[in-house]
């Protein structure tokens, strides 16, 4: 289940043959589960993996059944560990000829090495490419950690997309209705929801009539929240509704009956500035207030007058003086809930939601959607011509939609600007310090520059990438080597390695020259553009900051 295959069985033979091993495993940059371990491994070169990953492992059956067998008369949990203390131990290292595979050649593992691999092809193959390595594995391992990316790369390799041909994995298993009988098309529920007032809602009612789909196989459900489009929702009930199977309508009048009931807690602990119009803003809030319930915990005697205030003019309006924060609207969520639930009940086999903002411009959208047979489909939206679209491909750790790498690399707080190289950044403009910060640059930077690149007078210095980057074992360890759009860059060392943290630095790829230990408050300046290509190497532990500006790009 995380484990995808991008050779066959003569590519992985050949590759396992040349490490002349018994037994062979692949490598990792963790050591897993047991870091004190670390130390007792043998050393190995840059940029070779020096740990033990037993995701992937080959051998020779002998060897194989004797090391397995004896895991199976363990109670270690983790098979993990039980091969790193095989592999440590150099007596059964030698008598079983056991190696790691340190340069991926044939195993890779994921875990912290994502931004160290990209998706190549050659013709309509696809294959997985190290970047430190230059090697092209073929069993790649994705651990927990690295599920959601182990997942898109699945999309890609084994033969799932390629640039020539496009989706060839959209085109197994599909549903073809052209055998069936009009009788034995798949029951389907359209559930329609409008959220808020939408502009060419008349055309979208009409493009939902127009599906080239049975309309006896066809329930329509529609959740109006719009009083303004009641008459919408009515004529197409109307002039289409007896066409259909079944049609409900739940109007914004069956909706309010339907709230929950919330209970508020307002709580003014201390002095509180713009009071006033916090509560004329908890009046304004769009729900029906005989749903709401408000409690208001005031601790601040100055501000009994602003309680009482919003009591006495509001009060009456609810129906108990109490009230919860954030507010539960009759939101769409709880609407196509409903519509889930509904579908169920009559046994449908497919649900198709709409919100009243999309058009369907295909009248056989029902028929092209079933074709696919897959479980659930959602649409990807874009602008023609410009950097958006609802498809991010990754969330962060609060479950917010994150930019994946397989997305453009387009910065929203680079105003027409880019960055080549994601990384977990805040950048001075947003924080409000982008001008004071260029002031520090004119003031004190541009006289070492004019100290150090002797000849180069660019004043006053200009940049637009300012900004402090955080490095973690568990999220961005590393920035893959690239170029730095400046004319040259500053790196300021914002904590102290060995203390805040371990590893980490700067890798200048060309001359082959590592800043590792660069003092707190220190900075060091280096040529952007052609000639410094470098990377940030690893940080094993803590979490390492640097501030970093991009100086006349």
């Amino acid at each position: 289940f995380d484990v995808i295959l991008t050779g066959g069985k003569e590519a992985i033979l050949e590759k396992f043959a040349k490490y002349d091993a018994r037994i062979l495993f692949g490598a990792d940059e963790v050591c897993w589960p047991d870091s004190s371990l670390a130390d007792k491994y043998p050393r190995v070169k840059e940029p070779e993996m020096r740990y033990l990953d037993a995701g992937g492992f080959i051998g020779y059956a002998p060897e194989i059944c004797e090391m397995v067998d004896g895991y199976l008369s363990t109670d270690t949990v983790y098979d993990q560990l039980y091969y790193t203390h095989i592999f440590l131990n150099r007596v059964l290292r030698h008598q079983w000829n056991i190696k790691l595979d340190t340069r991926a050649d044939l195993f890779h593992s994921l875990n912290a090495a994502i931004d160290e691999v990209e998706i190549r092809y050659e013709g309509n193959h696809s294959y997985l490419y190290n970047l430190k390595t230059g090697t092209t594995p073929n069993v790649i391992h994705g651990n927990k950690a690295q599920q959601s990316e182990f997942l898109r790369l699945s999309n890609y390799l084994m033969g799932g997309w390629n640039p020539t041909s496009g989706c060839l994995s959209c085109k197994e298993d599909l549903f073809d209705l052209k055998a069936l009988k009009e009788a034995d098309y798949p029951t389907v529920l359209m559930g329609i929801f409008v959220e808020y007032p939408t502009p060419f809602i008349r055309e979208f009612f009409q493009r939902v009539a127009n599906l080239i789909y049975p309309k006896t196989k066809l329930q329509i459900y529609i959740h109006n929240a719009v009083e303004y489009h009641t008459k919408d929702v009515n004529d197409f009930v109307e002039e289409h509704g007896n066409l259909y199977s079944n049609v409900i309508v739940t109007t914004p009048e069956k909706n309010e009956a339907d709230y929950p009931t919330v209970l508020m807690g307002i709580f003014v602990e201390y002095p509180t500035p713009f009071i006033r119009e916090f509560f004329q803003r908890v009046a304004n809030l769009i729900y029906p207030k005989t749903k709401l319930q408000i409690y208001i915990h005031n601790a601040v005697e100055y501000h009994t007058k602003d309680v009482n205030d919003f009591v006495e003019e509001h009060g009456n309006l609810y129906s108990n003086v109490i009230v919860t924060t954030p507010e539960k609207n009759v939101s769409g969520r709880v609407a196509k809930e409903w519509a889930m639930e509904e579908c169920m009940r009559i046994s449908c086999q497919y649900l198709l939601t709409l919100d009243s903002v999309v058009q369907i411009t295909n009248p056989s959208l029902l028929t092209d959607l079933i074709l696919q047979n897959r479980s659930i489909i959602a649409p990807m939206l874009s602008r023609p011509g410009k950097l958006w679209s609802n498809f991010w491909g990754a969330l962060d750790q609060d479950g917010f939609y994150a930019r994946s790498v397989d997305y453009m690399d387009i910065d929203p707080r680079l105003p027409g600007g880019y960055e080549n190289v994601p990384t977990d950044d805040i950048h001075m403009n947003q924080v409000g310090l982008e001008q004071q910060w260029l002031k520090f640059l004119d003031s004190y930077i541009r006289p070492l520059q004019k100290k150090v690149y002797d000849g180069y007078d660019h004043g006053p210095p200009q940049a637009s990438m300012n900004f402090i980057v955080r490095y973690k074992p568990d999220k961005q360890p590393l920035l893959r080597p690239h170029q730095d759009e400046s004319t040259y860059t500053i790196n300021i060392a914002l904590n102290t390695p060995g203390v805040d943290f371990q590893g980490g630095g700067c890798r200048f790829i060309r001359y082959n020259c590592s800043i590792t230990s660069p003092r707190k408050g220190w900075l060091f300046m280096h040529p952007g553009k052609l000639t410094h290509h470098h990377e940030g190497l690893r940080t094993t532990a803590g979490t390492r900051y640097i501030m970093i500006s991009f100086v006349d790009p």
